[in-house]
């Protein structure tokens, strides 16, 4: 019902991207079915648990995931598992120092209503705290 109710906000919102209202109730029906979905999973076999259960779940999973030791082969030439490769000048662009007047300018270019975070804050509000 949650997962309707939510699909059915961003269908009106596909038509009317603006709508602060739809966007507010698509904030709420999104933080909601988040908190629900943590509340349930699902087994492989389709076995149904839920709160306190799904800890114990995921601590199983990883605890059995973790603690197996499988057999490893080296790899001889590891060069050839990457084809794709960038190229040095890119390399130093990506890992340059910025500084906080390109945030700044770059935050101020982004439109006052231009895409809300999760928490349904926008660029306006960063731009002027």
């Amino acid at each position: 019902m949650l997962r309707t109710k939510l699909k059915k906000v961003q269908v009106e919102l596909d038509e009317d991207r603006n709508n602060s209202t739809l966007r507010e109730i698509e904030i709420v029906f999104n933080s909601v079915y988040r908190e629900a979905a943590l509340d349930e999973e699902r087994d492989d076999i389709g076995n149904e648990f839920h709160d306190e259960e799904v800890t114990e779940r995921f601590v199983d999973h990883f605890q059995s995931f973790l603690r197996t030791s499988k057999q490893t082969f080296p790899i001889d030439m590891p060069e050839d598992l990457f084809k794709n490769k960038v190229n040095p000048k890119s390399a130093l662009h990506m890992i340059k120092e910025v500084f906080k007047d390109e945030v700044k300018v770059a935050l101020f270019d982004i439109e006052d209503d231009k895409a809300p975070r999760p928490d349904g804050f926008t660029s306006k509000f960063f731009k002027a705290s």
